[in-house]
């Protein structure tokens, strides 16, 4: 087992001074050398003795001692080769560590990294029947007084399915050769059970909270006012087109008066907004803020189809950790009050399919080579059967075959606790024309 510098210094100085008896001599310091015999019966005397030392806590620093004495003495022991060469070795060490601290020197204090920089992205409003997915670009940049510019860039990736459900993340800055931004963790929120889960990747960890309703607004006044409140300014910036959408813009300027955020002077902060009104979501926000200079977010790579459902799920390697006990949230495991459902992802629910009817390619749209995905909202009996379907996408030629194919499929049942549980999740059905039909219509 390696020793510490101070341990190693310890066992070279009492070695150098037990193994060659000292005798002091007027005209040099140099070292009276004993027989190879008594060389070797110091030599075992001395390991004993350190093994005591060092294990019974002794921290002596002995460096100071040895000064004085000549590692050049060594040269002079032709008889005791071996004894000789191992202590040149253990001087050259002590001779190296002599202007060292001491052992028991206290540590450095810890790093401080001064303050962290974070940037909100888009906010989604969990509103059903409007599902899209994009990416939410974010960057800020300050200013600094002698102009120097420091920015940062990066992006997450947003969605929301037709029931209201949304996905969002948080990643870290860009580095500087450009590679992809680490996700730090993803925030699904279900309208539904009211439930917020936060999934960390690093540790496969998903910790769910139960939000409380907002609760009731007065609508009575006090005839009270914040004297530290902000004065508010709002701008209409008209109508704008940006990627084909239509947007509506809004400038509001909030300024703070003194001491309100630890300012001595009036502080203005001003954000621009550009508003899609079909998805109600900012598609373009800019915030200047001179304490922390410019930050913008703007929405890309927006599609308006359903999303994939596994960017509303849990993962199945995730360790779950209901942080408001088990009565309080209905998605987690072994807590399902009666009357909700498990949600399980249509990828994992397939294995449990017992019979699968194949869909029936409508002749129409196999005739005028339509093809795609018919996506379906599936509510599963306790037994197993179709309970309930509902259309989220595909197109309207085969949205019918889809829904009567899936209609006579038949899973397993799923158990919770050793009970069944109605199961909500999705279906895709495919239809491809370079498939064989399953029949003919």
């Amino acid at each position: 087992m390696p020793l510490t510098s101070g341990i190693q210094r310890k066992l070279a100085l009492s070695f150098a001074k037990k193994l060659y008896a000292p005798k002091q001599h007027s005209s040099s310091n140099t070292l009276e050398i004993l027989s190879c015999r008594q060389q070797s019966y110091n030599l075992g005397r001395l390991r004993s003795k350190l093994a005591s030392d060092i294990l019974g806590g002794k921290r002596n620093n002995r460096a100071s001692s040895f000064r004085g004495y000549n590692p050049g003495a060594l040269m002079r022991i032709p008889q005791c080769a071996p004894n000789a060469l191992f202590l040149l070795a253990v001087l050259s060490l002590a001779t190296a560590s002599l202007g060292q601290n001491s052992p028991t020197a206290a540590p450095p204090p810890p790093a401080y990294y001064g303050a962290a920089e974070r940037v909100d992205g888009a906010h989604i409003l969990p509103i059903p029947g409007a599902s899209f997915s994009a990416k939410a670009e974010v960057a800020t940049t300050l200013t600094l007084p002698d102009g120097t510019t420091v920015t940062h860039t990066t992006f997450n990736i947003i969605a929301r399915d037709f029931r209201g459900r949304t996905h969002n993340e948080m990643r870290a800055w860009i580095a500087a050769d450009g590679s992809e931004p680490r996700l730090t963790y993803s925030i699904l929120y279900d309208p539904d059970t009211r439930t917020k889960t936060y999934l960390y990747p690093l540790t496969r960890l998903a910790r769910q909270f139960a939000l409380k309703p907002a609760p009731a607004q007065s609508s009575t006044s006090t005839g009270t006012t914040n004297p530290l409140a902000p004065t508010i300014q709002k701008e209409d910036l008209g109508t704008d087109f940006q990627d084909g959408l239509q947007l509506t813009g809004i400038r509001e300027t909030k300024t703070y008066p003194p001491n309100a955020i630890g300012n001595d002077r009036p502080l203005s902060i001003t954000n621009e907004y550009w508003y899609f009104p079909d998805l109600r979501l900012n598609i373009s926000v800019k915030r200047t803020d001179p304490r922390f200079g410019v930050q913008t977010v703007r929405i890309t790579n927006l599609r308006r189809d359903e999303p994939e459902a596994s960017l509303f799920e849990v993962p199945t390697d995730y360790r779950l950790v209901n942080e408001n006990g088990p009565d309080n949230v209905a998605s987690a495991e072994g807590s399902i009050p009666p009357g909700h459902r498990l949600r399980i992802g249509g990828n994992l629910l397939a294995a449990k399919i017992i019979d699968r009817v194949q869909p029936v390619y409508p002749a129409l749209a196999r005739q005028t080579r339509i093809q795609g995905v018919v996506r379906l909202h599936v509510i599963l009996h306790k037994d197993g059967t179709v309970q309930q379907l509902e259309v989220i996408s595909g197109h309207p030629l085969l949205v019918q075959a889809a829904i009567d194919a899936v209609r006579q499929w038949r899973y397993q049942p799923t158990l919770l606790n050793g009970e069944p549980v109605e199961v909500d999740t999705t279906v895709d059905v495919v239809f491809a024309l370079n498939l064989p039909p399953a029949s003919t219509p």
